[in-house]
């Protein structure tokens, strides 16, 4: 049995580049904000924003809170 590959793990690790809610690319997030479709669809993606800089700077939001 071959050693793990560190680079492979490495990528699992990485942000998730798509948003849970909708499928799509998540826009980023040092970017100033454009247009993001419908605002239902927009809210979906925004907090996956949101959660994504949370999750980067160690911050955690209770789900009942969300």
């Amino acid at each position: 049995m071959s050693p793990p590959n560190p680079i492979a793990m490495l990528g699992r690790l990485r942000r998730r580049n798509r948003s849970t809610a909708t499928g799509d690319p998540l826009p980023d997030p040092a970017l100033p904000p454009k247009n993001r479709g419908s605002w239902d669809r927009a809210a979906l993606i925004n907090t996956d924003v949101t959660e994504l800089v949370k999750s980067e700077i160690h911050t955690k939001t209770k789900t009942w809170q969300r």
